[in-house]
């Protein structure tokens, strides 16, 4: 897959590929920022960290499949090796996970004529807030999600989903006259 848009898409990333792979495909941005856990230091538990730089076979392209029949998420769109980047953050603590990704947003923000969009659909609940919280505050990010036809109330039944843009600017706007 190729770069279109001089864009620089930030992600968040959780237990689901799919969204994810949906925001890049449509966007197809010159560079990616994945932001994810690692590993659970209580628990052993491998984080998000493992969807986008696991080798191998390492998504189950359906939650009920036996085992992983996917790469990973670089892998399955085709991204170029140095046109993405993980960003571990903690996966519930809302404070610092609201600096590390507003870092990551000003650090871009220097790069000249690239616009800024934030996915924020994959991720624990505390990233996605980080996530929206460090885009508004950044004021030049626009936000998005993947969003599509809905079976039940635990996920968008894949084939359906699309990203669309977020509307913010009252939101925007109430926070600038405060």
């Amino acid at each position: 897959m190729m770069a279109v848009s001089e864009s620089i898409l930030f992600c968040t990333v959780g237990g689901s590929h799919q969204p994810i792979v949906t925001a890049i495909k449509t966007l197809r941005p010159k560079r990616v920022v994945f932001f994810c856990t690692g590993t659970d230091p209580a628990t052993g538990k491998a984080g998000s960290r493992q969807q986008v730089e696991g080798k191998g076979m390492i998504i189950k392209a359906a939650p009920q499949d036996d085992k992983p029949t996917l790469p990973n998420i670089p892998a399955q769109c085709g991204l170029p090796d140095g046109s993405w980047e993980v960003v571990e953050v903690p996966a519930d603590d809302l404070d610092a996970a609201y600096g590390v990704m507003r870092q990551a947003l000003a650090q871009a923000g220097r790069d000249e004529g690239a616009r800024l969009v934030a996915d924020y659909t994959g991720g624990t609940k505390t990233m996605t807030a980080a996530l929206v919280l460090a885009a508004l505050d950044a004021g030049n990010v626009q936000l998005q999600s993947v969003t599509g036809a809905r079976a039940d109330l635990i996920k968008v039944r894949d084939g359906t989903q699309a990203a669309v843009p977020t509307a913010v600017e009252g939101i925007r706007f109430r926070h600038d006259i405060h």
